[in-house]
């Protein structure tokens, strides 16, 4: 999902405009970066946390050469999702449906009855 997806979502479900629903997705953007610039994050209880992070520097390998190359400090955001939308997360999609083959069956795979 990308930025427009997420306009025609908001647009959808808030039964607006495109354009309406642009202005709104953009003001809560500038509001998360404010907040992550000025405050060192921001908080949305129920879906996570975004904080500002620093990253020490470190000795990598490259991979081409073998050679270590020092990667320099960086600070990056990092998000914390909420106890609540983890669980989301670790719940079995619906309607997925995964096919479980036994290895080594003495079945052909077109005739198991798994």
């Amino acid at each position: 999902m990308n930025k427009t997806d997420i306009i025609e979502l908001v647009a959808t479900e808030m039964d607006c405009s495109k354009v309406q629903a642009g202005k709104a997705v953009e003001a809560v953007i500038k509001s998360l970066r404010e907040g992550i610039l000025d405050d060192g994050g921001v908080t949305i209880t129920g879906f996570g946390a975004f904080n500002i992070k620093k990253r020490k520097p470190r000795t990598v390998r490259n991979p081409s050469t073998g050679d270590p190359m020092t990667i320099p400090a960086q600070t990056v955001v990092d998000f914390r999702t909420a106890p609540a939308f983890r669980e989301m997360l670790e719940r079995p999609v619906v309607g997925a449906h995964i096919e479980v083959k036994p290895v080594n069956s003495e079945y052909p795979a077109e005739s198991n009855p798994v």
